[in-house]
C-alpha cells in the first residue's frame, strides 16, 4: 500500500507542477519528466496511464513535447536519490 500512495503522490505531484508551468500558455519545446517510484511498471499500469492522459489534456504529449524518464526501484526506496542524481546528469548544460 505505500508503494501506490507513494507513487500516487509522485506523480500528482508532478501533474500539480506541470498544471501551474502550463496554465494559460501553450508548451514549448520538448521536455523531459522525471518519474521515481517504489513500484514496478506492471503494478502502477492504471497510474501511469491516468498521469499520461492528464497531461495530454494539458498539452503535453508523450514522443511530441514531451519525455517521461520512469526510474524503477520496486520495494527499495534507498536507491531513489541516486535515480534522482543519474537523472540530473542526463540534463544538457545551457
Amino acid at each position: 500500500m505505500i508503494e501506490r500512495r507513494s507513487l500516487l503522490g509522485g506523480m500528482a505531484a508532478l501533474g500539480l507542477l506541470a498544471s501551474l508551468a502550463a496554465h494559460g500558455q501553450p508548451p514549448r519545446g520538448r521536455f523531459r519528466i522525471g518519474v521515481l517510484a517504489i513500484g514496478t511498471p506492471e503494478g502502477a499500469t492504471a497510474v501511469t496511464n491516468a498521469f499520461n492522459q492528464a497531461m495530454r489534456e494539458l498539452g503535453y504529449v508523450e514522443g511530441t513535447n514531451v519525455v517521461y524518464e520512469y526510474r524503477w526501484a520496486p520495494g527499495a526506496p534507498d536507491r531513489l536519490p541516486g535515480f534522482a542524481d543519474e537523472l540530473v546528469q542526463t540534463v544538457p548544460s545551457r
